[in-house]
């Protein structure tokens, strides 16, 4: 016996009476699959609360602009966000804290350098954390600053005057028994 054909409740197509039409099945499937992705955590969960957003306000209003761009190019661009030197998130249990809101961990970038070119040596030197920062300042130094940019990384902590990017104090010390 052949299956009676009769329009789905969408009004759109024919299907066997008592189902959904193919459409319909598969719009079905999208919002089951939707319903049981595990949810993103708040920007508060994530350690971007009140407190991150003042120093980020402060450290944009400190250092006008995209140290990377005014290091590498030349370029005065403002920053769109702070971002972290040594991710947070890849330092271990109780220096997580410090390394989140320390100003010797910050620096203002433009969405595209975070994106692009910050992404990349984060995930090139996720494992040694405890080097990430001397590097990063390495890299940023090897670029032919302008009077503009050497004095902005001064500002920052980030100059590199020949002392193979360590300074006294501050967030370098962390993670050798100084802490």
């Amino acid at each position: 016996m052949k299956p009676i054909l009769v329009r789905c409740m969408c009004g759109r197509a024919w299907a066997i009476k008592g189902e959904p039409c193919e459409r319909c099945k598969t719009k079905a499937k999208s919002k089951e699959g939707k319903r049981n992705e595990p949810k993103r955590k708040t920007a508060c969960q994530q350690g971007y609360g009140y407190d991150w957003q003042q120093l980020s306000t402060d450290v944009r209003s400190e250092h006008p602009y995209c140290i990377l761009c005014l290091c590498r190019d030349g370029r005065s661009v403002a920053p769109d966000l702070v971002d972290h030197i040594v991710p947070f998130a890849t330092v271990p249990g109780r220096l997580r804290e410090h390394y989140r809101c320390s100003r010797p961990n910050l620096q203002p970038l433009c969405n595209k350098c975070h994106s692009e070119d910050k992404r990349r040596f984060d995930i090139e030197h996720e494992h040694d954390w405890r080097s990430m920062r001397r590097k990063w300042i390495a890299l940023l130094n090897s670029f032919t600053l302008s009077a503009e940019a050497r004095w902005a990384l001064q500002r920052l902590g980030l100059l590199d005057e020949g002392t193979g990017g360590t300074q006294r104090g501050g967030i370098e010390s962390l993670g050798r028994g100084d802490f």
